[in-house]
C-alpha cells in the first residue's frame, strides 16, 4: 500500500508539474507572439515615419489605415493616423482617431488630449486640456519617484508642455467663454498655473500680461510682460525658450498698448531683419511711429504695409483699414500745418507791412519839421 501511494502521489505531482509547464509554455508562446507584433508594430512605425519625414503623407496614411483594418486597437498607429489628418485637413478624421485612443487608453499618454483640445471648443476643450494636464502630472511624478535612475532625455514630458496646456485653457476663456460667470476667475487662476508650472516659459506672461489689458490694469501688464521679455529678449535666435515669430508680433502689439516703445521698437527691428515680408510687423512699426508723433517715419513703415498687403494678398483687411486711416489722419495733420504755417507767415507779412509803413510815415513827418515826437510850429 505505501509503495502505490508514493506511486500515486508521483504520477500526480508529474501531472502537475506538466500542466505547469504548459501553462507556462502557452503564457511565453503568448508573450513571444506579444512581442513579434509589438516588433511588427515599431516596424511599421519606422517605416510610417520614414513616409512622413519625405513628406509622403497619402501613402503614410495608407498604412495606418491598413494595419488599423486588421487591429484597430494599436494606440500608436492610431495617434499616427489622427496627427496625419490634421495635417492634411481632415479635422473629423483626426478627431475620430484620437477620441478611440482615449477609450482604449483613458489614463495614460497626454498628446491624444491635446489634440481633442485644439479640436473642439468651450467647455468641452477645457476638460480635455485639463484630462491632458492630469496624464503629464503623472508622468513627470514618475520621472521624479525614478530619480537617478530615470535616463536623460526619456521622459517625453516637461513642465513647458504642462504651462502651454495652462496657456490653452486661458485663450479658451479669453475668446470662446470669455462671457461665462466665472471667465475672470479661471483666467487668473490658469495664468497663474502657467506661470507656477515653469517659471521659465514667456507664454505664461505674455497671456497674463493680455489678460490684465482687457481688464484695464495697464500697469500690472506692464510689469508682468516686462518680466516675460526679459526670458528671451537677448537670447540666440536658436535657443529652444526664445518664442515663434507671430508670437513675438503680440508681444511687440502688447508693448505698444502698455506704451513701452523701445520694446515694440526693438522685438519689430529682430523681427524685420529676420522676414522682412510680414504685413503685420510693418503695421505695428507704423503704429508705433505714429504713437510718439513722428509721423515721418510712421508714414514710410504703412505705407510700405498697404504695399505689401497687395503684394501678398493678405485677408487681414482690418489692419489694411486702420492703415490707410493713419496715413489719412497724417495727411490731414500735414495739410494743417501748412495751413497754420502759411497763416503766420500771413501775420508776419502784415506785421513787416505794418513796422514800414510806420518808418515811412516817421520819414514823411522828419520832412514836416517833425522830431521825437514834438511839433516845431512857425509863430510868426
Amino acid at each position: 500500500m505505501g509503495k502505490g501511494k508514493k506511486k500515486q502521489a508521483k504520477t500526480i505531482q508529474k501531472k502537475k508539474a506538466l500542466k505547469k509547464n504548459a501553462s507556462t509554455l502557452k503564457k511565453n508562446k503568448k508573450m513571444s507572439q506579444q512581442k513579434s507584433a509589438t516588433l511588427k508594430i515599431d516596424q511599421a512605425l519606422r517605416n510610417i515615419d520614414e513616409l512622413i519625414d519625405s513628406f509622403q503623407y497619402e501613402l503614410a496614411v495608407e498604412r495606418c489605415e491598413k494595419i488599423l483594418a486588421t487591429d484597430g486597437s494599436q494606440l500608436p498607429i492610431l495617434e499616427t493616423l489622427g496627427s496625419l489628418s490634421l495635417e492634411l485637413g481632415d479635422a473629423d478624421k483626426a478627431f475620430e482617431c484620437f477620441r478611440k485612443a482615449v477609450e482604449l487608453s483613458p489614463d495614460v499618454g497626454h498628446l491624444k488630449y491635446m489634440y481633442l483640445g485644439q479640436l473642439s471648443q468651450g467647455e468641452e476643450a477645457v476638460q480635455h486640456f485639463l484630462k491632458g494636464i492630469e496624464c503629464m502630472n503623472k508622468e513627470l511624478q514618475q520621472d521624479n519617484e525614478m530619480g537617478a535612475v530615470a535616463m536623460v532625455g526619456e521622459s517625453t514630458v516637461v513642465p513647458q508642455d504642462i504651462s502651454n496646456a495652462y496657456c490653452s485653457i486661458v485663450e479658451i476663456f479669453l475668446t470662446d467663454c470669455c462671457f461665462a460667470e466665472d471667465a475672470e476667475q479661471h483666467c487668473h487662476e490658469y495664468c497663474q498655473k502657467a506661470i507656477d508650472s515653469c517659471p521659465q516659459n514667456p507664454d505664461g506672461y505674455q497671456l497674463y500680461g493680455s489678460y490684465l489689458l482687457s481688464k484695464g490694469a495697464t500697469e500690472e501688464a506692464k510689469v508682468t510682460l516686462l518680466k516675460g521679455v526679459a526670458l528671451w529678449i537677448d537670447a540666440e535666435e536658436e535657443e529652444e525658450h526664445v518664442p515663434g515669430y507671430m508670437s513675438r508680433v503680440n508681444w511687440a502689439k502688447l508693448f505698444i498698448e502698455v506704451e513701452e516703445f523701445d520694446k515694440a521698437f526693438t522685438i519689430l527691428e529682430m523681427l524685420l531683419k529676420l522676414d522682412d515680408e510680414v504685413v503685420q510687423v510693418w503695421y505695428l512699426m507704423g503704429w508705433l511711429y505714429f504713437q510718439i508723433n513722428d509721423f515721418e517715419s510712421a508714414t514710410f513703415y504703412l505705407q510700405q504695409c498697404v504695399q505689401l498687403f497687395k503684394k501678398c494678398e493678405s485677408d487681414d483687411f482690418e489692419l489694411l483699414q486702420h492703415s490707410e486711416d493713419l496715413l489719412r489722419e497724417i495727411g490731414e495733420k500735414k495739410r494743417s500745418d501748412e495751413k497754420e504755417g502759411s497763416f503766420e507767415d500771413d501775420v508776419e507779412d502784415s506785421i513787416q507791412r505794418d513796422n514800414d509803413s510806420i518808418r515811412s510815415d516817421e520819414d514823411e513827418m522828419d520832412g514836416l519839421g517833425m522830431k521825437d515826437g514834438n511839433t516845431i510850429m512857425d509863430c510868426s
